[in-house]
């Protein structure tokens, strides 16, 4: 670990060397998914399991390449309320647990996380009357990621700070959503893209602008007793670099496109449901943070 002691004397004589050190917990693209729309409104808990390998590259000529896996879980805790025909909200909870294995080294940083707030919009939908065989529907969102997170502008680990393995930004930013379905019979085609503008903390550190976007086929098979959902598509996530007193930090950023299957199950007012998300191509981090495959859960309660 020479290379983080020498980078943490050159912090304390304020030489710009590096921002931080490479994290890649906070790489991660966030979906509503197929909500069930055969009841208006539901409560939930969702879980994402995402590991991954971090490349740390020598600062000096004879220094070693150091390798360490870092892993991010979240479970969140959300819901939907319509509060008519055209508006919904939606509300996210989540609490974080981040960890990194790293030569000997086991850290731990858990605790309470952002709070979203989504107010989505209906734009068109087909009307039940029309006996056009197709149904589709549009819906447009925004909303407000508040920092109830924490944020530690301290120094957590060797000498350096991770603001990729905070359980919150400390900023303020604005999600905005599309969403597009069309469906014929039990078969359908579900589009989804989210922006995340970001904004600077009151630490002078920005986070980069996130977009995701997913494709999915669905079967939707509706039964009294149960009904099955299964689905599978692909999505491509953009994550833009970095800012630190307004200069580009290294080994942020990045862009990578996922192929993902999984499969919901209802029965009355409860739900459950399963995906699996498999990397097909990624550069994050300029290669330096190797993403692998996420495990998602949820488990939704209909009113």
């Amino acid at each position: 670990m020479k290379s983080y002691t020498i980078l943490a004397i050159l912090f304390l004589f304020n030489l710009k060397v590096l921002g931080c050190d490479i994290c890649g917990c906070s790489v991660s693209g966030s979906y509503f998914g197929l909500l069930p729309q055969y009841r208006k409104h539901f409560i939930g808990l969702r879980t994402n399991l995402r590991t991954i390998e971090v490349k740390h590259p020598p600062l000096f000529a004879g220094e070693k390449t150091v390798y360490s896996n870092d892993l991010a879980f979240s479970t969140e805790m959300w819901g939907k309320y319509q509060l008519n025909n055209k508006l919904q909200i939606i509300g996210i909870l989540p609490y974080q647990f981040n960890e990194r294995k790293e030569e000997g080294i086991h850290l731990k940083h858990n605790g309470l996380g952002d709070i979203s707030l989504s107010l989505i919009y209906k734009v068109w939908s087909t009307p039940d009357s029309n006996q056009n065989s197709f149904k589709q529907s549009i819906l447009i969102g925004g909303g407000l990621k508040i920092p109830t997170g924490k944020y530690f502008n301290t120094v957590v680990y060797n000498g350096l700070i991770l603001p990729g393995f905070q359980t919150g930004t400390a900023s303020w930013d604005i999600p905005v959503n599309f969403l597009y379905t069309i469906k014929r019979k039990s078969l359908g085609l579900n589009t989804e893209m989210t922006y995340q503008f970001n904004t600077t903390n009151r630490y002078g550190y920005q986070f980069g602008n996130r977009f995701s976007s997913a494709i999915r086929l669905f079967y939707w098979k509706y039964k009294p007793l149960l009904s099955i959902l299964p689905q599978a598509g692909f999505s491509y996530e953009n994550y833009a670099q970095d800012k630190k007193e307004n200069v580009l930090v290294r080994y942020t950023g990045g862009s990578s496109v996922w192929s993902f299957a999984g499969i919901d199950l209802y029965k009355g007012r409860w739900g459950i449901g399963l995906n699996t998300w498999y990397p097909i191509y990624q550069n994050v981090g300029e290669k330096h943070i190797k993403m692998l495959p996420r495990l998602t859960t949820n488990f939704l309660f209909l009113f």
